[in-house]
């Protein structure tokens, strides 16, 4: 189950992670026993972010929007989806570059996408059927953000094996 959060408020906020399965809560950040002990699934503050004011969550990694509009994720990453050049997890919070003003954030299985201000739209993680919308011929993951072919979008979604774009008529 994938969520979207955003806020407006202009106030410091920190993040927690939650809930979710074995092989999810080791990339989240959660305390975690290992696979046959008890786990804790007791809120736990996502670390090397302060500040979010939005967030999206896929099935094991998850993004943030700093108040300040940069990106961060966390999480899992076999597909690239964290957006930082390769494919090893992360348990605390890393920047992913060059975004600095995104106002969206959108999350499918192992994928994610970002709008920004000026409406481009950025896209890295698995690419199987194209979903993230960087033109014919590439099923190969993104492993770091790239301009896709949806500039203009007003909004997004995205779920497993596809994303789906709200475009200007």
């Amino acid at each position: 189950d994938r969520r979207s959060v955003r806020s407006h408020h202009h106030q410091r906020r920190e993040l927690r992670v939650a809930g979710g399965h074995a092989h999810a809560e080791r990339h989240l950040g959660h305390l975690y026993d290992g696979p046959h002990r008890h786990r804790r699934i007791t809120p736990t503050r996502v670390l090397g972010i302060s500040g979010a004011r939005a967030i999206a969550a896929g099935t094991n990694g998850a993004a943030a929007i700093h108040l300040d509009g940069r990106v961060f994720t966390w999480g899992g990453s076999d597909s690239g989806q964290l957006g930082t050049g390769g494919t090893t997890a992360a348990t605390s919070a890393a920047e992913v570059p060059p975004i600095a003003d995104a106002r969206q954030l959108v999350s499918g299985t192992h994928h994610v996408l970002a709008l920004d201000r000026t409406t481009r739209m950025w896209a890295w993680g698995s690419n199987t059927y194209g979903k993230l919308g960087l033109g014919e011929g590439s099923n190969s993951p993104s492993l770091v953000p790239e301009r896709s072919d949806l500039s203009g979008a007003m909004g997004a979604a995205a779920h497993e094996f596809h994303t789906l774009v709200m475009m200007p008529d």
